[in-house]
């Protein structure tokens, strides 16, 4: 009798299993089909018409400065000894920026009704994690893949090797580092690990490939995933070493992925959910604010070097400015640093041959701009107190550009000691002149990006996606300009004596008029 009742549980608990997974799946489905009806069809073809119009744009722009001839022997020998070190140290950092998103609780993202409805019931709650992980894989599978085959297009013109093996390795390469991305970020999150050692962790890892790339050695298995994208030039059937361990770090976060907080996950549901929105109206300065919180961002409340009083009233937005960027939490310092070394290592390889690798050094710098313009992103956020400050109107937005600009200066210096350690000395020359410019105009950019603000949604239509072009357009052009005439120098051959004066030119001209734009910009009066 008691054998016959427990042996007759067993398919009860299992078929009530089933159904309520199933259960899951028409949610699932029920909301896939609400979501449909709400989609104004000819809306999404507007916004598919404007990407599409500013990406033929950017690809002209790219293709305008690629280089039309192969590099020399000597460059594609260089190319081939620190090429596949160079992309895994930008995988490298894929599983390090992981690691921080995992011990901040990412990355799996469920919208707030799932949190309070699906996951507080009985359910199995790792099935409905692996299927959210499942799907956001397949999301980072295909940016990876996409950026590393855009990336393989635009090195291939100045390499010997065909094209297509060069777009299919980078887009390998960058398929993996997305991977990777997810899978650190899946395990850190499952694993009851310290912040401090994770991150440690990741530094080693990042360190590693670092090494890698100034000694010209292949020790990392991110440095034979980069061989991937080498694979035309020196690729190497010990790749699959390195993708098979990537492979193994995601298959162990999907395994653990129901290993999570519902607290922080309803917390990081809202906070994703008005990320998302700030992107479609790309208002970066919402966005920024909005990613600190969501990594628990808080300024440290000793500086990391004393800074004495001032008993005068020399220079005070200055103080406070640097006093402000003293007080960055080591998160900030790391992604700053890493910032930085990239735009030092993509000056570098552009010095030595592959010339498009240029423009990225001004994106990364802009990128690490926005936080050396966090004084004046918090003025703008309190309109009413900028309004009470005895200056001119613009002045205050003024100087803080200008405080920005002065405290990314040692940033200049790094990003240009690692580009002439990795260029020699032709590139030491161009990084020395090219990144002070670079400081200057991505605080710029990032100054301007902030005052611009989210875009007017009571506008019509064309003005609304005018707007919203401008403000993803005009700050990177801005922090890319300085960069311009060192790739056109450098695809002709001209020496860099010659253009670097262009690039001095083209800064002045356009810090100028920005000058002029920024010191009409006052929110105390808007």
């Amino acid at each position: 009798m008691c054998n016959a009742q427990v042996t007759s549980v067993h398919p009860v608990v299992t078929e009530k299993a089933d159904s309520v997974r199933e259960v899951v799946l028409d949610l699932e489905r029920a909301r896939r089909k609400t979501r449909r009806t709400v989609i104004d069809f000819w809306e999404a073809i507007y916004q598919a018409y404007v990407a599409g119009f500013v990406m033929v744009i950017v690809i002209a722009a790219i293709a305008s400065v690629l280089p039309q001839s192969e590099i020399s022997a000597a460059g594609v020998a260089d190319v081939v000894k620190r090429g596949p070190a160079a992309l895994g140290l930008f995988v490298a950092l894929a599983g390090y920026l992981g690691i921080r998103s995992g011990i901040h609780g990412g990355p799996l993202v469920f919208e707030a009704a799932t949190v309070q409805y699906v996951l507080q019931a009985p359910v199995d709650r790792a099935f409905v994690a692996r299927r959210a992980a499942q799907k956001q894989l397949r999301t980072a599978v295909m940016w990876g893949s996409a950026g590393g085959a855009g990336l393989g297009l635009a090195v291939s013109g100045s390499l010997p090797g065909n094209t297509i093996e060069f777009v299919f390795g980078f887009a390998a390469v960058g398929a993996l580092g997305g991977v990777l991305m997810f899978g650190a970020a899946l395990v850190a999150s499952g694993r009851p690990v310290p912040p401090a050692v994770a991150t440690s962790i990741g530094i080693l890892l990042v360190g590693w490939s670092a090494l890698d790339l100034a000694f010209a050695s292949v020790t990392s298995p991110f440095t034979l995933v980069g061989r991937l994208g080498m694979w035309p030039l020196s690729g190497t059937s010990l790749s699959i070493v390195g993708a098979v361990l990537i492979i193994a770090v995601v298959g162990e976060g999907i395994r653990r992925a129901g290993n999570f907080s519902l607290e922080a996950s309803l917390q990081r549901a809202g906070l994703i959910s008005q990320i998302r929105f700030a992107l479609t109206m790309n208002d970066l300065r919402t966005v920024v604010l909005l990613r600190r919180r969501l990594a628990n961002h808080s300024y440290r409340t000793k500086p990391w070097l004393p800074i004495g009083r001032s008993s005068g009233r020399r220079l005070p937005v200055l103080r406070r400015s640097v006093q402000s960027h003293l007080r960055l939490p080591l998160a900030a310092v790391i992604r700053i640093t890493a910032l930085s070394v990239g735009a030092g290592v993509s000056v570098g390889l552009a010095g030595r041959g592959v010339a498009a690798l240029a423009l990225v050094a001004g994106l990364l710098m802009l990128v690490a701009g926005y936080d050396f313009m966090e004084p004046l992103a918090q003025e703008v956020d309190n309109p009413g107190r900028w309004a009470t400050y005895p200056l001119q109107l613009g002045e205050l937005a003024v100087r803080l550009t200008i405080a920005g600009a002065v405290s990314m200066l040692p940033v200049a210096v790094l990003a240009a000691a690692v580009a002439a350690a990795i260029g020699g000395p032709e590139t030491a020359l161009i990084a020395a002149v090219v990144f002070p410019l670079a400081a200057a105009t991505a605080a710029v950019g990032a100054s301007v990006s902030t005052l611009l603000g989210g875009p007017d949604v009571m506008a019509s239509s064309e003005l609304f996606g005018l707007a919203i072009v401008v403000r993803l357009v005009v700050p990177p052009i801005i922090a890319a300009l300085p960069f311009a005439p060192v790739v056109a120098g450098l695809v002709n051959g001209t020496p860099a004596n010659v253009f670097l004066p262009n690039s001095v030119v083209l800064v002045g001209l356009m810090i100028g008029v920005a000058w002029m734009w920024i010191a009409q910009r006052n929110p105390g009066l808007a």
